[in-house]
Formats: structure tokens, sequence, C-alpha cells
């Protein structure tokens, strides 16, 4: 089902008048008033900041954006968005921008790696993995130690564990920010934020004015030293204003009458059991092994996540003169949620909902006394839970054990007498096998490469296997260019798998039970695309629209070149309410 039929099914306009401007003061005011949280997790548990309304000008709204929101919100697919779009509120952010601006319903990944953090660098850089340098959320070094994609090694995150590290050196390519850095002479601010790491520091490019995240080990929010040198004042204030430890709060959904009758019973198969969390309501992080980590899952921290915006707002004063102005929020609560317990769950539908509506207001609030432009999207899908799937067909959880033992039999068996040199493989962390250095560095490793390849092929539900410097000079298919697309020399593993559609790895977040993503496949690789604001044309496609055109989008809205001179156009370019565009 497209979402524009999703809509008009819910009873909702596609299309509609923009809502009342005095809608955002009045709301501004209703939500200078919350301080106090309740006393469980139905609605917001913190305030937004109270110096918003005086972070814009006096003046009201200008003809052309002073601040661009971009939002992605974490693990949203269009099928999924397209599934629950009736259950949002029409006052939300995504009804809100459907109606106000440009709806692109399919978004296309233009290469096949389908993780949080190559796509947040690809939605800020426009570049693919093979440009940007980030292949995947965790790179490994030459001597089999892995790290994430953003510990450089040298900056120190603020009030974390000893040895956490992060920045942005990994990144070989300029973002937007940094674009807009060049073109204002530094004038223009980009601030950055979001509950992963890796979500705040790729979007935020390599010369913000902050990046932040939160980090169960501080708990709570917190940067490095590649972006201050201590923890900036105002950030600390909000912490102790606003501690984490207020949220740790029972979760129960808002609505679990609607619930029901869209999703079915609250626990369903293939859910999965979380630090102490079962598959039904009511979820407690007090009564988790690690409450500080299953907070990620709450709309709670959702909430604070968008109160620190506004209190980041204000104290870098976005928005406040003529040159515009970039704030990125990654929203990450659905990623977490939807990987314990299916992007069908009452718990994802719950928090998608509830992040929606309080985005809503955000916005809402901001827009009421500033010319803001705002772009939604999301850095990708996800398979639905398998035991979810009625295509008569059997749908696995593949372990990383079961292809490293499949690669290195396969190994073995045509190596003969050097058999007891291995092993051959490091670790699997999808999609890339990762050899050891001594099949790196054999006389004879184009062998052991392609025996490791025919190893994984032969597993159950394996689609196909490459070896990733040969597939690099020799693509020919579509799926091999995407993967191509994904593969960058100094960053990638040695062997790349792509399983069939609807076979996930069990990647031990919860064992054989909730979900993940990765793909290349379309329920991985399309997300939604919406943008309003300021001279935003009004129009809706319904054929999917290359993603590497995001980044121009949002160098459209601030009214600077695109980081990439040969980027392709803005969504919105050459579109109109009639006539869709096709993928260009």
């Amino acid at each position: 089902m497209r979402l524009t039929e999703a809509l008009e099914l819910a009873g909702g306009p596609t299309t509609g008048p923009v809502r009342p401007a005095c809608w955002a003061a009045i709301l501004a005011l209703a939500l200078l008033a919350c301080t106090k949280p309740p006393a469980t997790q139905t609605v917001g548990t913190t305030p937004p900041s109270k110096r918003l309304a005086a972070s814009g000008p006096a003046n009201g709204p200008k003809s052309s954006p002073r601040l661009v929101v971009s939002v992605v919100f974490d693990q949203l697919g269009s099928d999924t968005l397209a599934r629950h779009i009736g259950l949002l509120s029409e006052r939300g952010a995504v009804r809100t921008g459907i109606e106000r601006g440009f709806f692109a319903e399919r978004v296309r990944y233009t290469h096949a790696t389908t993780l949080t953090a190559p796509n947040h660098a690809a939605i800020y850089t426009g570049a693919t993995p093979s440009a940007s340098g980030i292949t995947g959320n965790l790179l490994r070094t030459p001597d089999g130690k892995a790290r994430t994609s953003v510990d450089d090694g040298t900056h120190k995150v603020h009030n974390s564990k000893p040895g956490v590290f992060a920045g942005p050196a990994a990144l070989r390519v300029d973002t937007v920010g940094d674009a807009l850095k060049r073109h204002t002479n530094g004038r223009g601010k980009v601030v950055s934020l979001s509950l992963k790491d890796r979500a705040a520091i790729l979007p935020a490019g390599k010369h913000p004015d902050m990046a932040i995240w939160y980090d169960t080990a501080v708990p709570g929010f917190t940067t490095s030293t590649y972006y201050a040198t201590e923890l900036p004042a105002w950030l600390a204030r909000f912490k102790e204003e606003y501690p984490v430890a207020d949220l740790l709060q029972p979760w129960v959904p808002e609505a679990p009458q609607e619930l029901s009758r869209h999703l079915g019973a609250d626990a369903a198969p293939g859910e999965g059991h979380y630090h102490g969390w079962t598959d039904t309501f009511p979820h407690d992080p007090n009564e988790s092994t690690r409450p500080y980590g299953v907070l990620r899952l709450t709309p709670g921290l959702t909430d604070h996540l968008l109160s620190l915006a506004s209190a980041a707002i204000d104290a870098y004063q976005l928005g406040a003169d003529e040159v515009p102005d970039l704030l990125a929020i990654s929203i990450s609560g659905p990623d977490y949620v939807g990987h314990v317990f299916g992007p069908d769950s009452w718990e994802y539908v719950d928090h998608l909902r509830r992040a929606d509506a309080a985005l809503g207001r955000f916005l809402d609030a901001l827009s009421g006394h500033l010319s803001v432009a705002a772009l939604i999207t999301s850095d990708h899908g996800v398979c639905r839970l398998p035991e979810e799937l009625s295509d008569g067909h059997a749908h696995p959880r593949v372990t990383p054990r079961a292809l490293r033992e499949a690669a290195e039999g396969a190994i073995r068996r045509e190596l003969g007498s050097l058999v007891g040199a291995g092993p051959w493989t490091l670790a699997f962390a999808p999609p890339y096998l990762y050899l050891t250095e001594a099949a790196r560095t054999h006389p004879k490793r184009d062998a052991i490469v392609a025996a490791a390849v025919r190893g994984v092929s032969e597993v159950t539900h394996t689609h196909a296997a490459f070896d990733v410097q040969q597939l690099v000079r020799a693509a020919k298919t579509s799926l091999e260019r995407d993967i191509a697309a994904s593969i960058h020399p100094e960053a990638s593993g040695d062997i790349y798998v792509v399983h069939e559609r609807h076979t996930i790895d069990d990647l031990g977040i919860v064992q054989q039970a909730g979900t993940t993503h990765g793909s290349p496949w379309d329920y991985d690789r399309e997300v939604p695309g919406i943008v309003w604001g300021p001279g935003v044309p009004r129009g809706r496609v319904t054929s999917p629209l290359q993603q590497t055109r995001v980044a121009a989008t949002l160098a459209s809205l601030l009214g600077i070149p695109a980081p990439d001179p040969q980027a392709p156009p803005p969504l919105y370019e050459l579109v109109n309410d009639r006539t869709p565009s096709p993928a260009r």
C-alpha cells in the first residue's frame, strides 16, 4: 500500500490548509508551562527549554528559512510508514510535512549497505560509502580489533569510560554542514544531536559548532574533546536541571486499544526479551539489568532529546541572524525498539507515534517565532519479524558462527596440507566476512577467498557472496554495482555477503528473536523523504528518487551549493502535484 492510500484510508487528507499561525504560540506557552515530569512515561517526561522563545528574531517568520531542521527517524522504511501512518497524529511532524510540503514516498539508497553509520553519512554528504569511507557501523584494524566508525582513538568522550574516543576522522568527504561553514565564512552554525554517537558525529561533519550524543556509561548526554575541551556549560546546566535519572519510569502504551485494533495482541511471536524486559507492557527501566541501556528504547528519552535540542537552539542562537543555520537531529529510539520487538510491535508503533507527535510540537513551537524549513527522512528500513511473514517460506536468522564455520571448512578443503595454519576467518560483521592477516597476506590469498566465497554461498538462504577486491574491479550487475558503491578499499571487509530476502543476521541483541537491517532489499533500502518550509513546492512522488538527492535538498534549503559539485538536484526539483518524477 502506498503512503498516500494509507492516509486516505485513515481518514486524513493528503493535502490541506496550514494550521492557524496562532497555534504555535499557544502550544509554545503550553509547553513552557510543563515543569514537572509525570509518574509514568505516558507523555513527554522533560519540558523543552524555557528559553526557546527567546532564541529567534522578535518580528516573526521571514521569507526564507533561517534555520533548517533535518530529522532522521532511525529505522523507518517506506513500507513501515505506510503500514502505520494511519495511527500518527494529524498534528505530528510526518503528516504535517506531507500536508504542507513535498513528499517523496520512496527515497532509494544507491548503495547496498543499509546501516546507521554509512547512511547517516550519505544523508549529509550525498556520497556513497565508496567515497565517504564510512562502510559500516564497525571497522576493523589490521590486527583484527573492532572499533566504531567514529572511534578516532584520540578525542576522549567526556565523563565516559576510559579509552572511549569519538570524532569524524574516518569521514573522507565534506558534509552539508561543512559546506555551510565554507560558504558563510564560518558564520552559519551547525549543531547535531542523537542518542547514538555515529548519528550525531557523521551528520555534523568536520567543523560543527557542536555534536552531542547519549552515553549509557555517563549516563546521559555528552560530547568529546574534538568538539570542546570540557563539557559545555549550557549542557552541564541542562543535565543538572533535567537529570536522565528522572526518566527511569515505567513505559506504558499511550493508546492500547488503538494498538490492539491495529496490531493485534501485545506479545507476538519473534519479539525479544531484553535485559530483563519481557515482550509485553509495561516496561520499567528500574526492573532491567541495564536501566540506562533500556532507557534508549523509551519515548521519554526521545522527548528528552528534543528538549535538549531546544536548549541547544538557545545556547547557539540558531536562526537568530540573517545567516542560515543547520540543526541535525537523529531520533534513534525506533531503531533500538525495532531491533528487539520488530517494526509491527506495540512498542515500535507507540514510540513512533509519540516521537512524531513530540517532533510536531517542537517544530510548531519553533516555527511560531522563527523562519524554519524541515526535512524528515530515515537512514534505513528494516525486515519484518520472520515469524510475521506469511509468504509460505522459511526465513531463518543466520548466526555469524554459521557463516564463519562454512568459510573455514571450505578453506581447509582448498588448502589441504595447510589446514593447521588457520583459523583463516576473523569475524563476520554484517555484511562483511573478515579474514585474518595470515589469509590476506598468504601467497594463495585469491584461492583462500574463492574457497570462502564458495563456502558462504552454500549456507542455506545465502543469495550471493563476493570477493570485495574482485567485485570493485569488475562489477557487472546492478546489485554488484550497488555493492561496489558500498565498498571503500581502506575500510571494508574481505567478503561481502547478501542473504536472501527476509533472511536476517542474528546479531545477539536478542537471541533468535527480533530483527535487523543492512540488506540491499527494498524494505531496508527505501525510506520516506518529507520537506517543507519557505520556498518548498508542494508535491508528491510515488516512484523512487535517488537518495543522493537528500544532501542537495538540505543545501538548497540553506541556500548554498551541495558538498559535491556533481550532486543531483534536490528531491523536489521539477516535481509538481500531478506529475510524478521518475528516479534520477
